[in-house]
């Protein structure tokens, strides 16, 4: 789903961008033209989307509530898992994923910087993973495309949330010195 009609002419600024680059390499006119076409037809990104925070079971809802209590940090979604470099629809029993936009702000990047510290300092060489993602930002919104995902695999989400929040209380700086 395309945001608004600004990525729509992102969107067809980018495809004329790379049908003018096939031309100037030589490219075949009815290969670019249906490399174009197939192009056009990739799934877009809704960069406004958030979570439906009542659909997901309560552990996953706290942790969901914490990430929310950073300032900069937007989750959007719960499920498929990205950190293994394969993308899986529907997590096995047990594991968990919680996708999460974080914005182009000073505090966006003092959040991610403590959520990268707190998942490497705590869970390292454990189940939990911090993660990152992309649609193809040439096919929607270049600058919005990034996601992250917090991902969980035999921790309980819920004593994850509550150690990340004591975690936030103890040493979190909302303002960069």
């Amino acid at each position: 789903m395309v945001a608004d009609s600004g990525a729509e002419e992102s969107k067809e600024a980018a495809l004329e961008y790379f049908r003018n680059m096939l031309e100037m390499a030589g490219v075949e006119r009815e290969k670019v033209d249906l490399l174009i076409t197939e192009m056009g037809k990739a799934p877009q990104i809704d960069i406004e989307s958030r979570i439906d925070i009542d659909q997901l079971e309560s552990g996953l809802r706290a942790l969901v509530d914490a990430l929310n209590r950073f300032d900069g940090i937007t989750v959007t979604g719960s499920g498929p898992k990205h950190c293994d470099n394969v993308t899986v629809l529907q997590p096995p029993e047990g594991e968990w994923s919680i996708t999460f936009r974080v914005d182009h702000s000073d505090q966006g990047w003092l959040a991610l910087e403590f959520l990268a510290w707190f998942v490497h300092d705590n869970y390292k060489g454990r189940t939990v993973q911090l993660c990152l993602f992309s649609a193809p930002p040439h096919l929607n919104v270049p600058g919005l495309c990034l996601t992250f995902a917090l991902e969980g695999q035999g921790e309980d989400p819920s004593i994850v949330a509550a150690f990340l929040d004591e975690m936030r209380e103890a040493y979190y700086l909302r303002n960069a010195q």
